[in-house]
């Protein structure tokens, strides 16, 4: 084990796609979604430009699912295709999407069945805006001060467990700070100049010192918080921020993970009727960059 409480964790596979970077001819030119009860539809360029740290979760056998049961007219575009359920928070898929049609100077959100000549280019062979993506998963373990797990948990009637997880997911999505819990766990661990390195590199990038989740959301069912940041590289002449685009580039199509634990006392109730638990946070950064 690690002797400091932030480690690395083995990288993710990076997303299989048939043909790397170009058009999947197997899927059709308009892909409909079902993302947790709202309807997307994704035209194929966009869809295979997703960051991959989006794609392993939104499709974790691949693409060539997507192309099952479309015959020769789906392809031509003359039936509708069958929407496919994606189990993957709405709100965080729309944020992306802005991002990606921010870069492009298009609204890929405007229409659901965009003209083909509205399509993105995503050619190789122009200028491609790169965006810096980060991504954190966390989970994270209420332990009751009581250690009390059934019934109630406190001196609070009717506070169950249950309840417990709830609350601390809610306070987790409220601090939306992107830094300072990497900041605090640094506070606690003198060799912290990697992490250090890590946030300046960032910052560099582009990302603001008081960097703010573009998108944050308890997962429902889950004593888990996912969120999610898109930043645009920062390309300027300076030599500082250049050196920083340069390690970015790295992270195109490697996406790179870190992970570590924290535990903070909390009060999930109020200041006259106090509920004491230990929260305990497992949180995960993807780190990739993605060219559009």
């Amino acid at each position: 084990m690690a002797e400091s409480i932030i480690t690395s964790v083995s990288g993710q596979t990076a997303f299989s796609r048939p043909h790397g970077d170009s058009s999947s001819d197997f899927l059709p030119a308009q892909v409909p979604l079902n993302v947790r009860g709202r309807r997307f539809v994704l035209d194929r360029e966009t869809l295979n430009h997703l960051p991959d740290a989006l794609l392993n979760t939104m499709f974790p056998g691949g693409l060539m699912p997507l192309a099952r049961g479309y015959d020769s007219y789906a392809y031509g575009g003359y039936e509708e295709p069958e929407l496919t359920w994606v189990d993957f928070d709405p709100d965080m898929l729309e944020y992306v999407l802005q991002a990606y049609g921010q870069a492009l100077g298009i609204d890929l959100l405007a229409a659901s069945q965009p003209a083909p000549d509205a399509w993105p280019n995503y050619s190789s062979d122009g200028h491609r805006s790169p965006l810096v993506v980060l991504r954190e998963e966390l989970d994270y373990f209420v332990v009751p001060a009581s250690g009390r797990t059934h019934g109630d948990i406190s001196s609070v009637a009717g506070f169950s467990l249950d309840m417990a997880k709830t609350r601390c997911g809610e306070l987790l999505a409220e601090d939306d700070s992107v830094f300072e819990p990497l900041e605090r766990t640094m506070q606690r661990n003198l060799d912290n100049i990697i992490e250090q390195q890590l946030i300046d590199m960032l910052c560099l990038a582009g990302f603001p010192r008081d960097a703010r989740w573009g998108c944050r959301r308890v997962e429902p069912s889950k004593t888990s918080v996912s969120s999610l940041l898109t930043v645009p590289l920062d390309e300027s002449a300076d030599h500082a921020r250049a050196v920083a685009a340069q390690k970015l580039l790295l992270f195109y199509k490697k996406p790179a993970r870190k992970c570590w634990w924290e535990g903070e006392d909390v009060n999930a109730g109020d200041s006259d009727h106090k509920i004491n638990l230990k929260l305990w946070c497992r949180r995960t950064w993807t780190l990739e960059l993605v060219l559009v």
